[in-house]
């Protein structure tokens, strides 16, 4: 950071690829699932720090309801998202990991939510995806659905669960998300 890596950059760059790398050990048994978790652990209280100096007023009018895609854990990506949202205006509700779909839905509903944002890295996670966006397509006024994280492998993979948008990095969402909604009234 001191030598100019902004935010955006060092998620991109730095924590996003670790992580990736760390969850590659993790498969092939490099390290074990304590090392995994501490690997995890720092990399979410640097995100928290780092986003701190992201926080911007929620100029946009826009909502975003960021969570894990249901059964997932690994929540690292959807809080880069929340950060580098907010940074860009929004407001953000982030609900971390493993939440129920039914809820999932339900707050977005109530808050009038203009995005839901999943993260998923494990694509065994992807039926459970399916069933979110179902649950969201059944309200009066559905918000876009946009995805992200390895489990989608490319935009195809995204429309294969019913996703509106996917996003090929956290930092890449937020300009997707101002291309594809018009200005909020």
């Amino acid at each position: 950071m001191r030598a100019g890596l902004e935010v955006d950059g060092a998620y991109e760059e730095v924590l996003g690829p670790a992580m990736v790398e760390i969850g590659r050990r993790w498969e092939t048994g490099e390290i074990s699932v304590a090392h995994e978790h501490l690997a995890a652990e720092v990399s979410g209280s640097l995100i928290s720090e780092l986003g701190g100096r992201l926080k911007a007023e929620a100029a946009t009018g826009r909502l975003a309801v960021v969570a894990c895609s249901p059964e997932e854990r690994h929540s690292l990506g959807g809080q880069m998202l929340g950060g580098l949202l907010e940074a860009s205006g929004w407001e953000v509700l982030y609900l971390g990991a493993t939440l129920p779909v039914g809820d999932l839905v339900s707050l977005a509903d109530d808050e009038a939510a203009d995005v839901i944002a999943l993260s998923t890295t494990m694509p065994h996670h992807l039926p459970g995806v399916e069933t979110a966006i179902a649950a969201v397509r059944e309200l009066d006024e559905p918000p876009l659905v946009l995805v992200g994280g390895q489990a989608y492998g490319d935009e195809d993979g995204a429309r294969r669960v019913g996703a509106d948008a996917w996003a090929p990095s956290a930092a890449e969402a937020p300009e997707l998300l101002r291309r594809k909604l018009p200005p909020a009234a």
